[in-house]
């Protein structure tokens, strides 16, 4: 990859160049005209050439849209690989908070990923995709996975979050 050229030369452009150079620009118009790529995204990529800015700005939106969770029935939850006391100690402990905490919902969704159902998969959990499917995963282990993704509803956990979705370029709306 070439380095860009200092800001205090002069650059002359050959033909060759600047006929390239307004292909392209044709090129983002007749996409935007399209409606293939958004205007708005087509706008922010030319302002961060002229900027110099290499990565996009990241904006977050001020509340998340809710989603439903239906809470399963007792017996689902006792078939969960992820169940809530299946974790190791200090996990386990933080779980007993009253308030229900980021931390709490992770895990509580991950208990229901983690019921394994026959139709799909064949009956594996994302624990066994984690672990390995042709083991019969440790109970330690088991313990170790959901207390690890229990871990990403913690504050340290939502920071590391955000920063892999900023390095990765990754919008979630």
């Amino acid at each position: 990859m070439e380095t860009a050229t200092p800001l205090s030369k002069t650059v002359r452009l050959s033909n060759e160049e600047l006929g390239s150079f307004h292909k392209r620009v044709n090129e983002i118009v007749r996409r935007a005209e399209e409606g293939t790529i958004p205007y708005a995204e087509a706008m922010d990529g030319l302002q961060r050439i002229v900027e110099r800015r290499q990565n996009p700005e990241i904006r977050y939106c001020p509340q998340a849209k809710p989603q439903k969770f239906e809470p399963l029935r007792r017996s689902e939850y006792r078939k969960s690989m992820g169940k809530l006391d299946y974790r190791l100690p200090e996990s386990r402990r933080r779980l007993d908070w009253p308030e229900r905490n980021p931390e709490r919902i992770i895990a509580e969704l991950w208990q229901a990923e983690c019921i394994p159902e026959h139709s799909v998969n064949y009956g594996r959990t994302p624990v066994h995709a984690i672990l390995g499917q042709d083991i019969v995963p440790a109970p330690h282990d088991i313990r170790i996975v959901n207390s690890t993704i229990q871990w990403l509803g913690t504050n340290i956990g939502m920071c590391f979050l955000r920063k892999f979705l900023g390095v990765s370029q990754i919008y979630i709306n």
